[in-house]
């Protein structure tokens, strides 16, 4: 009997690291290269700016110069540090992928993002939990934003890296 519960215990941590293993890697069929989404759909970078209020942030464009070599870094203390993206135009999405770089572990324990049409009311959309590598912000409904405010709610053990933000 002791030889099933053991078996059975292993074979649950064997499902339960199978389940966790994915955290933080790519998403299959997302759009690292090229075109960041469809046409018309989603300005291009090139019509985005982007600011940082706290945490310290150097090179804050980096983290949409269509350059995944540089990267947007935090100073250590970067607790409710703000991000905010201007699309420079009203866009619809559903899906926010958020690279880290080199610096895979650069990653908030808790991000939130809110999102605006007129850069003065923002809307709560969604909390998520950043993981290594990238942190995706997954919309049940797509949203139309001009505006995309980031804010760490909970930092990690590593100072945020943002080496490029893409939209789906």
């Amino acid at each position: 009997m002791k030889t099933t519960n053991v078996q059975t215990v292993i074979l649950r941590v064997g499902l339960l690291l199978a389940t966790l293993a994915p955290v933080g890697c790519e998403m299959e069929g997302f759009n690292y290269s090229g075109e960041r989404a469809a046409p018309g759909v989603i300005s291009t970078n090139k019509e985005w700016t982007i600011v940082a209020h706290g945490g310290g942030f150097r090179n804050i464009r980096s983290a949409i110069d269509d350059n995944q070599l540089t990267a947007a870094q935090s100073g250590r203390n970067y607790a409710n540090a703000v991000i905010t993206l201007d699309l420079g135009r009203s866009c619809y999405f559903n899906c926010i992928a958020m690279l880290h770089g080199e610096l895979e572990d650069g990653y908030p324990r808790q991000l939130s993002l809110s999102t605006s049409l007129d850069g003065q009311t923002y809307r709560h959309q969604k909390t998520v939990y950043g993981t290594r590598k990238v942190t995706y912000i997954l919309l049940v409904q797509p949203i139309r934003a001009r505006y995309l405010r980031f804010t760490a709610v909970r930092q990690g053990a590593q100072p945020w890296s943002i080496s490029e933000i893409f939209l789906q």
